[in-house]
Formats: C-alpha cells, structure tokens, sequence
C-alpha cells in the first residue's frame, strides 16, 4: 500500500509540476521501498495457492531482476574497460571522455581556469570533478529562479556578479531539451535567457553541448 500510494503521489506531482517528472529526484524514496519490500517477502514466506509457495515465485523474479542488472553493468564495463586505465593502457582522461561525453573536456577546462574563478553552472545538475568553487543546478530550476524573482537579463546578471560568479557552464542540449517541455518555462522566459547570453562575450564551445561563458557584459 505504501509503494502504492507513493507511485499515485509521484504521478499526480509529475502531471501538475514538470520539475517533479525527474525520476532522479526520488532515489531518495528508496530505502522506504526497500523496507516495504522486506514485510512483503516476510509476508510471502507464509502463503501457499494450490501448492505453489509464492516465496519461491518471488525470489524467481528477483534473481532474474539482479541476473539483467548484473548483465548490464558487465556489458558496460566491458564497453568501458576500466581495466585499460588501472593497467595504464588507457589515459584517464580518455576513459573519462568515452564515459562521460563532452561534460568531460567542459569539466576540465575549469581546473585551467584562474584560482579566484567561480562558475556558475546552468541546467547541469551533475558537479563530479568541478571545482569546488563550481556551483552546478541539481534541481534544474536555477534560470526560472533567478527569472522569477530577479527578472531581466541585466539584473540577473548583475545578481550573479555580485555573488562572485564569474563564469557561466551553459549546458545547452540540457537548456534545448527543456525548452521543448511544454509548461515550464513560457517564449518570454527563454527570450530573457537569449538577451543574457547575447550580452556576453564568445563562448568557448564543447562539441556545442556546454557553453563556458565568461562574465563580462559589454555594458
């Protein structure tokens, strides 16, 4: 009943609130999930339909469950071959690049940055191997934040040079994808995003997926 009641909860917050159809934003519901799961085998361990003991059918699921996850994990590790890079036939960084795409050479290109520097990342909720000063989007909402209560590209410029920010990591085919969520963001919203980076000089570019932006309007 509780992994029931949750899915409704989920689903019901999903279709109102497009942020909430993150599925990662519920990993953390998993330790309830798992403890639900655990009074249901108990439970199972006591019920036999016509001879058949539903512990030993659900058990039968489960091993095939782990049996794919496991097959998965090794067909991907077998793609990687992380052994390559412990053996040293392999760079790290070209483990890292396979692995991760272009956020890989984006993420790199911030440890050359000026020690003083701060970046602020935008539509990029990951932030392994950033800076620490790097600041990334784990909710995806920071632009409709900072649209909402500061509102034109100047003042929300401004705002983020005087927190300290002095670069911006645009992830831009997270930013595409977004925009073609209907909902979430209305053409004047996307309109004052555009204004902002028209503002700023040249980006450095990274297979046109990251933007790095240096925080210097020409105002």
């Amino acid at each position: 009943m509780s992994l029931l009641f949750g899915w409704i909860a989920i689903s019901l917050g999903g279709a109102y609130v497009a942020h909430l159809r993150q599925t990662r934003l519920y990993f953390v519901l998993l330790p309830g999930a798992a403890l639900a799961c655990g009074w249901g085998w108990e439970y199972l361990q006591q019920i036999n339909l016509s001879g058949v003991r539903l512990r030993r059918v659900a058990g039968a699921i489960g091993l095939l469950v782990i049996g794919l996850a496991v097959w998965q994990d090794i067909n991907s590790s077998a793609r990687l071959n992380p052994i390559a890079v412990i053996t040293g036939a392999q760079s790290r960084e070209k483990f890292l690049d396979a692995s991760l795409g272009w956020y890989s050479p984006a993420i790199r290109s911030l440890a050359i940055l000026p020690p003083e520097s701060r970046v602020l990342m935008l539509w990029e909720p990951r932030g392994f191997y950033a800076p620490i000063s790097a600041v990334p989007d784990p909710w995806i909402d920071r632009w409709r934040m900072d649209r909402w209560t500061l509102g034109n590209s100047g003042d929300i410029l401004s705002a983020w040079k005087r927190q300290g920010f002095t670069h911006l990591l645009f992830y831009k085919s997270g930013a595409d994808f977004v925009r073609q969520e209907p909902g979430l963001l209305n053409a004047s919203d996307w309109q004052v995003l555009d204004d902002l980076l028209a503002i700023l000089p040249a980006p450095q570019s990274f297979g046109d997926v990251y933007l790095l932006y240096t925080l210097d309007p020409l105002l």
